[in-house]
């Protein structure tokens, strides 16, 4: 009986929190834990948007790349018969008489480039993909010897999309 009665006054004396002070902490556990979601949803969102940018910009890069390497090459420029341009086929005769012809074609919604040399395909690269393939945001057009190449890229969906577009003026090599 003695036993009982000092269990019982040690479970009388037990201090704790009062039911004000766990809504308090609950209310202050909330609060931060609610900031903590909207920066990681902030942060991931912001990332999202710069890696699109970031493969948007690599994507027109590429392609300014190849597109200037080509032209300088270019003895001959046919630019394609719709409103874009395209495809842009590039021709160029070597010392050696080996003759090469670079097309640029899109396909899909990818730029790819066709290399052939004395006629057969010595390689086929895709230079871009997500291109917006309307032919006012990526087109080409030759004149006085200027190769004007204009390429938009977009990358994303929604609010994480971003886009890209570059003009690459090349002028040709004298013959």
């Amino acid at each position: 009986m003695m036993v009982f009665r000092k269990l019982l006054s040690i479970l009388r004396a037990q201090g704790g929190f009062t039911l004000i002070e766990l809504l308090v902490g609950i209310a202050i556990t909330g609060s931060i834990s609610g900031v903590l979601v909207l920066g990681i949803l902030q942060t991931d969102r912001t990332v999202s948007v710069n890696r699109n940018h970031l493969v948007s910009i690599s994507r027109v890069h590429n392609t300014g790349f190849w597109i200037q390497t080509d032209a300088q090459m270019a003895q001959s420029v046919v630019v394609g018969d719709d409103e874009s341009g395209l495809p842009l086929t590039l021709s160029w005769t070597e010392w050696d008489n080996t003759q090469h012809q670079i097309i640029y074609a899109i396909e899909g919604n990818s730029l790819v480039r066709t290399h052939t040399a004395d006629g057969e395909t010595t390689s086929t690269i895709l230079v871009a993909q997500s291109v917006d393939t309307a032919s006012d945001m990526t087109n080409c057009e030759f004149s006085n010897g200027m190769l004007m190449f204009k390429i938009t890229a977009t990358e994303g969906e929604g609010p994480r999309e971003s886009s890209e577009t570059r003009l690459f003026e090349v002028a040709l090599r004298a013959n």
